[in-house]
């Protein structure tokens, strides 16, 4: 696999990954495997739309580093930690670069 740019893996992982639902009830659908996006599907759900905007955020920031060829399990688990606070995609992805070591 070819490793992407930041922008154009922003930019294919935020196609791949969606949010449903209203109220209290949403769902997030994306990928199985960060590295196979046409292959099977998963989804995860949520409780409040801010909670399905910040797992969603973090599964396009997964993808995006894996299409980088960045992600190792320093950036998974700078991903987890800061994925919850009021940043945009590219902030996130910038956080799990600088943890990487891949």
């Amino acid at each position: 696999m070819t490793n992407l740019s930041k922008t154009a893996a922003i930019r294919e992982a935020r196609r791949h990954v969606s949010i449903q639902g209203s109220g209290t009830s949403w769902s997030i659908t994306s990928p199985f495997y960060a590295d196979n996006l046409s292959g099977p599907s998963t989804s995860a759900t949520a409780t409040s739309y801010f909670e399905a905007q910040a797992r969603a955020r973090s599964i396009k920031a997964r993808i995006a580093l894996t299409l980088m060829g960045r992600f190792d399990e320093n950036a998974d688990y700078a991903i987890y930690n800061d994925g919850y606070g009021p940043m945009t995609l590219p902030d996130l992805v910038e956080i799990g670069l600088k943890a990487s070591r891949a």
